[in-house]
């Protein structure tokens, strides 16, 4: 294949993390794809980042008149970038893989209904990088697409996410980017995916895992306490809003919009009883030497992390859809077959998951169920 001349703006917003961002932008020119611009947005820091200029001089470096906040600071980084495609990094994670922008770039060319390139991410928690290898395809149409994110219950950070995925810019500037209903939602990327796949046509798969996401451990998302509902009920579902104004099939965007709300309404109370989690509660009720950890999730890493430290080992997770991905992990037929005298501990806060394994593990002789209220 000749080599593209198109260029791409690598759009990387900022506050407050100067030596971060250094790293950051240290992985953007190690990629091979060089027709690239740097647009560095800081959102008036109060640290060092002033001076990131003098570091990479051939990077062009915005300063808002005022503190913005994600979404405003997106929204006008955008006024900078002149690529035929964009990409949107943050100042905390990596690029790992330094042909994601070559590759990503071939298969737009490959055929013109290509308008959205997505890659693997692996996610940086606590304890540990997750990587989930879930099996795509390698071309979608974007409406299914979009049904693929809602059958995903909208958890698309566990295979991908806004920065591995690289967009025509025409097409998203005319989706109204990182505008919300309401002030400070964290939800404008999903709404923007969702509002971009609608206005296009092919979504194309890149099979590398090309970015580390680091998974917030502070005890807030975007800046408000998870203990404050009212407030994350706002950020979140602005999202939902977003996406119902600006679609107008409604016979399409209705069950996805349901959809949404239901997952996030889980999500929501979700972080708050996890704001408030005490798994000392666990420790006085385990019956059985042989402790398996149901939902391979954020949560379940926690815990296995949590009753290590405390002189239990956990056998295995048990988890049907990431049994494929993890070698610590095992599906529930699996399971059965090794279930005696095992107590099983389920790592979900959300109601309906815990609902359905306790229905599946109840019709069990032979172990012990808790879950991580410790009962």
């Amino acid at each position: 294949m000749k080599k593209s001349n198109s260029l791409l703006s690598v759009v990387i917003t900022t506050y407050n993390r100067y030596e971060s961002l250094k790293e950051v932008i240290k992985k953007v020119y190690q990629q091979s794809y060089k027709e690239i611009e740097v647009i560095v947005s800081d959102d008036c820091s109060s640290d060092a980042t002033c001076s990131i200029k003098r570091d990479f001089p051939q990077i062009k470096y915005v300063k808002t008149p005022k503190n913005l906040g994600y979404a405003k600071n997106s929204k006008f980084a955008l006024n900078f970038a002149n690529g035929e495609y964009i990409v949107f990094l943050s100042d905390d994670d990596s690029l790992i893989d330094d042909t994601f922008f070559q590759k990503a770039i071939e298969l737009f060319e490959l055929s013109k209904e290509i308008d959205l390139v997505f890659a693997r991410l692996r996610v940086s928690c606590t304890h540990e990088e997750i990587l989930t290898k879930y099996n795509f395809k390698k071309i979608y149409d974007t409406k299914e697409f979009i049904e693929l994110i809602a059958s995903l219950r909208f958890h698309f950070l566990d295979y991908f996410g806004f920065s591995s995925m690289i967009f025509k810019r025409e097409y998203f500037l005319k989706i109204l980017p990182f505008k919300s209903v309401f002030k400070d939602s964290c939800s404008v990327d999903i709404s923007n995916i969702i509002k971009y796949l609608y206005i296009t046509k092919k979504v194309a798969f890149l099979d590398k895992e090309v970015y580390v996401w680091q998974n917030s451990i502070d005890s807030s998302i975007s800046g408000s306490s998870r203990k404050d509902l009212t407030i994350q009920v706002k950020k979140f579902l602005s999202g939902a809003i977003d996406i119902h104004d600006f679609v107008e099939d409604r016979d399409f965007i209705r069950p996805i919009c349901n959809s949404y709300v239901k997952s996030f309404f889980d999500k929501i109370l979700s972080d708050y009883e996890n704001e408030n989690k005490d798994f000392k509660a666990l420790l006085n009720n385990i019956k059985y030497k042989k402790v398996y950890i149901y939902g391979r999730s954020f949560i379940g890493v926690e815990l296995r992390a949590f009753l290590a430290k405390n002189g239990f080992e956990v056998i295995s997770f048990i988890d049907d859809i990431k049994s494929s991905y993890f070698e610590d992990c095992i599906s529930f037929d699996i399971f059965l077959k090794q279930k005696e005298n095992s107590t099983v501990i389920i790592a979900s806060y959300k109601y309906e998951i815990v609902y359905k394994i306790y229905k599946k593990l109840s019709k069990l002789d032979g172990i012990q169920i808790l879950d991580i209220w410790g009962k």
